[in-house]
């Protein structure tokens, strides 16, 4: 680890015991102090909790799918996306759990076990991937073939999850053209598009740097046309919500990508910007979905018109609870990384 990361691990610390605390009076005294109403029922908790997830899954999915096709692959810079995947696994469930109001009644879950709801599939395939991740961080899988049947695992449940969460949206789906034929599209094509964003971050300085910022740009395009297929869908449907912003920002990060590859100009700092920005870009987009929906009036048109949309306004305890899961997902990276660089050698010396 570098100074920089030190930095970085110290300032989470920090972050991580004040956002801890308003997780911790979320966990015991319930989730009331919120800008949440009775117009929006998910509000920036939510928003983390489905963004944290759809990153980890995306760097998943990709990681998996090199090892299944046997593919040469930057091994430490797999471990490093796995170890941020298993960070940003535990904070999503953190939010998850804090935004349930009383989460510990969140167990009845597993003694109900409704395996018609969502939520029930959402929380297995979540503590799966965190199972799985927490054994390719330990180095528990040694062999081949172990490594095989864990990317097989490892890829089953990140797309069970993501199709799981696009359950949670059909309510909203109309006839015709107002049916979001984009809708669950939109949510693979964005996961791929974090993974991809987290992998050239983390082979920055790696051979297979350039590699991965060809997989960002693929991922870019699919992106951009699903984003504009559910433009066009949209407009045909006459629908009073379109999303012309992250319509917008796909396309610019495309022109820069494609821009950069024309020139030939490989500016590392240019090209972790470009990734940032697309994280940024699904965090938004994530905000369009849980958000700008629940701006849809409820009333039928043309009484619809009469109906006052209160506005949604994060409480400080929402964002503080964002920032303790963001930190909490650094401190499990840095602190995977800190047990294999520090403590596992110094075991290793003792035992001789």
């Amino acid at each position: 680890m570098y100074f920089f990361d030190w930095i970085i691990t110290g300032f989470s610390v920090l972050v991580f015991i004040a956002g801890g605390l308003t997780i911790s009076y979320q966990l015991f005294y319930g989730f009331s102090k919120t800008g949440l109403n009775d117009k929006y029922i998910w509000g920036l908790g939510i928003q983390g909790f489905f963004s944290l997830s759809s990153f980890a899954s995306g760097v998943l999915i990709i990681v998996s799918s090199f090892l299944l096709l046997g593919a040469d692959y930057p091994a430490q810079v797999f471990r490093l996306a796995v170890f941020a995947a298993l960070g940003l696994l535990i904070g999503s469930q953190l939010l998850l759990f804090a935004d349930l109001g009383r989460p510990f009644r969140g167990l009845n879950i597993f003694r109900i076990r409704n395996f018609r709801s969502p939520l029930t599939w959402d929380i297995i395939s979540l503590l799966m991937l965190t199972v799985l991740c927490l054994v390719f961080a330990l180095d528990l899988v040694k062999t081949e073939i172990f490594l095989r049947i864990w990317a097989g695992g490892s890829l089953f449940f990140a797309l069970f999850s993501l199709a799981v969460h696009s359950l949670f949206f059909i309510s909203r789906v109309e006839a015709g053209f107002n049916s979001q034929p984009f809708g669950g599209a939109k949510g693979f094509a964005y996961s791929f598009w974090s993974g991809g964003a987290l992998l050239s971050l983390f082979a920055y300085g790696d051979p297979s740097h350039s590699q991965f910022m060809g997989l960002l740009l693929i991922f870019t395009f699919l992106v951009s046309i699903v984003s504009a297929g559910a433009l066009i869908s949209g407009n045909l449907g006459q629908k009073e919500y379109k999303d012309y912003r992250q319509i917008t920002l796909s396309f610019v990060i495309l022109l820069l990508l494609m821009g950069e590859g024309i020139l030939l100009m490989e500016v590392p700092l240019l090209q972790n910007a470009i990734a940032l920005l697309v994280l940024v870009a699904v965090f938004f987009e994530k905000y369009e979905m849980i958000v700008g929906y629940q701006r849809k009036p409820i009333i039928p048109y043309p009484y619809s018109k009469f109906e006052r949309t209160p506005p949604y306004r994060p409480s400080f305890v929402e964002w503080a609870s964002l920032a303790g899961a963001v930190s909490c997902s650094i401190l499990v990276f840095y602190g995977m990384i800190i047990l294999h660089e520090y403590i596992i050698p110094v075991i290793h010396d003792f035992l001789g």
